[in-house]
């Protein structure tokens, strides 16, 4: 996210709980392509003691949902834009307000039991992040509804007899992130002699009217429960028009207790499962950004983005892994299968180029050091040129720098 920087004199010298609404007018750069569906950022600086801020829209008056984030010196207004055309600046209107707001969230996360929490969107479940329990190998987000009000990962192994779905890989969970080597231990399979990631607390849950959030850190342990890695998870979940629904994630490991290496092996990292329905040989369909279709032209391959859609329910709907620029081996490459796997894995060369390439796969990070993801889903109605993968994508890895209009 790209913040501009202002330094609120005024606000600093004024008590708290006497303060009058802030007024600002914002500003982007000029578009440079289509964008759509960016999530937009403008930090202001000082402690404005404003506990509410609305977005107006100024080409048309159109007051959009916002979402005040509290920061060290200052505070960040969000929200949601859904479209700049090529060639044209965005312009906006933002108001702190002295008024709190009403607690209208499109999106609720909600404790559910002792090791998960439920995200609603507009009233109805979305998803829940299941990080505790019984038999745990990795925390994983399941089910993860589409568009359309089915459901988008396939169910197997977390219900069984579910028509269309193969009984393959169950440690192919919904949605997940992990790596299936790392110091030797395996953390994509489950079994008697992998790794688990160990949920070990959460820094935060927020609910809001344009993102939700959890913010967590996991442990990367053997099975003897060594540590071998520290992850810090933080995830916004942003809904959209007609059922549509972004999720970024920015995920950093770090190795705390020691060197690490990552292996080079296709069995990574960011996965989904997807329906039964919507695999290639259902006749589903895999595009990338560069042109390529099927996993037979994906799979292995770098790009920016692959997007996977296929009918559930007789709708088709869709959904896009988006690689960002500052993301660990930007372009990453992917291990995307015609049953129904997709995954972003900056790792695989020795599968995806042979052995004599492996090194290239591999990675280590010394004790001390630290690797980040970046990845946002989108999940879309439509195949990928009717839901805008590209320009939604452009507005992920390129949104426009923002202004204070004066």
């Amino acid at each position: 996210m790209r913040f501009l920087f202002i330094l609120l004199l005024t606000v600093l010298a004024i008590p708290a709980g006497l303060f009058a609404d802030i007024r600002l007018r914002v500003v982007s750069d000029t578009a440079e392509k289509d964008l759509a569906w960016m999530p937009l950022s403008f930090r202001v600086q000082g402690d404005p003691d404003l506990p509410g801020a609305k977005v107006r829209r100024l080409s048309d008056g159109k007051e959009l949902p916002a979402q005040l984030e509290r920061i060290k010196g200052g505070v960040i207004v969000h929200w949601v834009s859904p479209r700049l055309a090529a060639g044209s600046r965005g312009a906006w209107s933002l108001e702190l307000q002295s008024k709190a707001p009403k607690k209208n969230y499109r999106v609720k996360v909600l404790t559910q039991g002792t090791g998960s929490s439920r995200i609603d969107i507009d009233g109805q479940a979305f998803s829940s992040y299941v990080y505790g329990g019984k038999g745990l190998f990795k925390p994983y987000f399941y089910p993860l509804r589409n568009p359309a009000g089915g459901n988008l990962t396939r169910h197997y192994p977390l219900k069984s007899g579910v028509a269309g779905e193969r009984a393959d890989h169950p440690h192919h969970r919904s949605f997940w992130f992990t790596h299936g080597e790392v110091n030797g231990v395996d953390f994509w399979a489950e079994g008697a002699k992998t790794g688990r990631i160990v949920h070990r607390g959460f820094k935060g849950k927020e609910s809001g009217a344009v993102y939700g959030r959890l913010t967590s850190t996991n442990s990367w342990e053997t099975v003897k429960g060594e540590k071998i890695l520290e992850e810090r998870r933080d995830v916004r979940i942003f809904p959209l028009d007609s059922g549509q629904v972004l999720m970024d994630f920015d995920i950093t490991l770090v190795a705390t207790d020691g060197d690490v290496h990552f292996g080079s092996t296709k069995e990574g990292s960011f996965g989904i499962r997807v329906a039964g329905t919507m695999k290639q040989t259902s006749g589903g369909s895999i595009k990338n950004s560069r042109g390529g279709s099927g996993a037979g032209q994906c799979w292995g391959k770098p790009a920016e983005w692959v997007d996977y859609y296929g009918p559930v329910d007789g709708k088709e709907v869709g959904v896009t892994i988006m690689d960002h620029p500052d993301s660990f081996r930007h372009p990453t490459h992917w291990h995307v299968r015609d049953y129904g796997l997709f995954a972003a894995n900056p790792f695989g060369h020795r599968h995806f180029y042979g052995r004599k390439e492996a090194e290239k796969g591999a990675y280590r990070m010394q004790k001390g050091k630290a690797i980040r993801f970046k990845y946002r889903l989108y999940i879309h109605h439509g195949d990928t040129a009717k839901s805008g993968v590209a320009n939604v994508y452009a507005g992920f890895s390129h949104p426009p720098l923002l202004h204070l209009k004066r």
